[in-house]
């Protein structure tokens, strides 16, 4: 039997962590050691209640001298990773060696990563065979995540910190933050038609990634509340990411959509809950409409399919979600790489996006009238369902997490 560490990007979402979390237990079904390393308050609770441990790292305070401005319109890694404080050699180091030290720890024989290149930076300077699952944005060989705009003339790169570090560890240089999460095997969540990877022919698709602990029963009190009504179900990821103090708004903040809903659907004919996924709910929220009901956490894929319509900030995956539950989807993107999403599956048919506006505080706006206007649309075509329901059907002839657990165990 092996020991796999499943390393993340280190940030307060379940996005990625959901993702990995189904193969990491059919792994251990199977009799392996896992563990993840990702100290987040939600990821840490989705670990701590799946029961699967999940390891201590620290995390270096990133260097405010060399940070690029925050923004929710990051082109590519490269950009996204600037932002994080990779432009500066010693925290690159720095987090390289941290996971250097869990990897040795944990005794590891495979690394599988999602989104962290230091991590793999480390799990090749171990000598560690590595997995990555990613999405198409980020092979190198995409456009990134804002595919349907130009390139800048200059944007600002941490190769050369990276390349630094990975000179000091004997590797070879690239020539983007990409190229690293090119592993051993590489996996890309999602199908060729919501997440195409040009010139990769070395990639894998994986379909949607969902184990037992998403699809299990709903509780009672759903079909109660919901009754005859057409049902929505709205979740907007972290509200509140708080990365750049208690009283500024972050880039990524997805309050917006919440604070629509309830202008937008109060009081209206249907029933609308809204998930937290373990986020705390921001006190600024007023109390919920009469015909919403609020949730710690509910199993998102039997959710989606109970419902008529998500809502949704459009992360990975709650696309994933909802497009392999049949359901459509309006999505509010809270920054480039969700608008990505949207932009894929508003293509196919399955999805509306509405964007958010930005004020010079950073805060996010949204017409209710519009957003009501949307909703309203989708729960009166049909033609949403349909085609949702047919790449729900397309997205099933995947192997799901035991045919990826079988993949990754060869690496052994």
């Amino acid at each position: 039997m092996g020991r796999f560490l499943f390393t993340t990007i280190l940030m307060n979402d379940l996005g990625v962590p959901i993702r990995c979390l189904p193969i990491a237990l059919e792994l251990k079904k199977r009799g392996h050691e896992v563990a993840f390393c990702n100290p987040m308050a939600a990821p840490s609770r989705l670990f701590e209640e799946a029961g699967v441990s999940n390891l201590p790292i620290e995390m270096s305070a990133r260097p405010p001298a060399v940070l690029a401005p925050m923004s929710p319109e990051f082109r590519n890694l490269d950009d996204m990773m600037n932002m994080f404080g990779h432009l500066d050699e010693q925290f690159v180091e720095d987090s390289v060696q941290t996971f250097t030290n869990v990897i040795n720890d944990f005794a590891t024989d495979v690394v599988v990563d999602s989104f962290m290149p230091t991590a793999c930076i480390a799990a090749r300077a171990s000598g560690k065979p590595l997995a990555t699952i990613i999405q198409a944005d980020l092979h190198p060989t995409s456009k990134g995540f804002m595919w349907w705009k130009d390139e800048p003339n200059e944007i600002p790169s941490p190769v050369a910190a990276l390349n630094a570090v990975l000179s000091n560890h004997g590797l070879d240089p690239v020539s983007s933050s990409s190229e690293l999460l090119v592993g051993d095997l590489t996996l890309c969540a999602g199908t060729p038609e919501t997440d195409p990877v040009p010139q990769a022919p070395d990639v894998v698709h994986i379909g949607p990634m969902f184990g037992s602990q998403m699809q299990v029963p709903l509780p009672a009190w759903i079909d109660e509340f919901a009754g005859d009504k057409p049902l929505i179900w709205v979740y907007c990821g972290n509200p509140r990411y708080r990365d750049r103090g208690p009283d500024i708004p972050g880039v990524a903040d997805s309050i917006v959509i919440l604070r629509s809903a309830f202008d937008a659907l109060a009081d209206q004919d249907l029933g609308v809950i809204v998930t937290a996924a373990f986020h705390e709910r921001p006190e600024e929220l007023p109390p919920p409409p009469g015909n919403f009901r609020e949730a710690d956490f509910l199993p998102g894929l039997s959710l989606a399919r109970r419902c008529n319509l998500a809502v949704h900030h459009g992360g990975h995956g709650t696309c994933m979600t909802a497009a392999f539950a049949g359901t459509p989807a309006l999505i509010i993107p809270t920054m480039s790489e969700r608008e990505s999403n949207a932009r894929r599956l508003a293509s196919l048919g399955v999805a509306e996006m509405q964007l958010p506006t930005v004020d010079g505080n950073d805060e996010k706006h949204l017409s209710s009238a519009a957003f009501e206007e949307n909703v309203q649309k989708m729960l009166s075509d049909p033609s949403y369902r349909t085609k949702a329901e047919a790449l729900s059907k397309r997205m099933g002839e995947y192997g799901g997490p035991e045919e990826i657990a079988e993949r990754i165990e060869a690496l052994l």
